[in-house]
């Protein structure tokens, strides 16, 4: 199950999108209006209304990691985290059937998760802005 939810859609969507469509839209922009514009079509793409403000953040998060690192590899593991993490948090009534239900409902689909996983990723974003301004000013 990992392999067809979680790893397969990994690599392939960013081929596709951190790949293809990054080298089309880069050209003549800035990392950060790349980011923006990438990001909303891997959100666009999932055509899912109700998780677009997600999937949109999860894809400028990628696509700016990717930018900055300079490689299409640490997108990838991002993208195969968020999509096992997924897997696995559904998986769990199965495997622990004595858990209520309604509490565990409460707990998936929560906007804590949507915030916890903004926050994390605006600080990872951060800390990559602080490296590069670093390098910058040193050179």
């Amino acid at each position: 199950m990992l392999l067809v939810i979680a790893l397969l859609p990994a690599i392939f969507e960013e081929l596709l999108f951190r790949g293809s469509f990054l080298a089309i839209i880069k050209r003549g922009r800035t990392d950060l209006s790349a980011s923006l514009i990438v990001g909303f079509m891997f959100g666009v793409m999932h055509l899912n209304f109700y998780t677009l403000l997600e999937t949109t953040m999860l894809g400028i998060t990628i696509t700016w990691l990717c930018l900055k690192s300079g490689s299409i590899f640490p997108a990838v593991l991002m993208h195969f985290v968020n999509n096992a993490t997924s897997v696995i948090l559904t998986q769990i009534p199965k495997y622990f059937e004595e858990l209520n239900m309604e509490k565990l409902e409460i707990i998936l689909n929560n906007d804590f998760l949507l915030i916890g996983g903004s926050i994390f990723s605006l600080i990872i974003l951060y800390s990559i802005y602080l490296r590069d301004k670093k390098r910058k000013d040193s050179s």
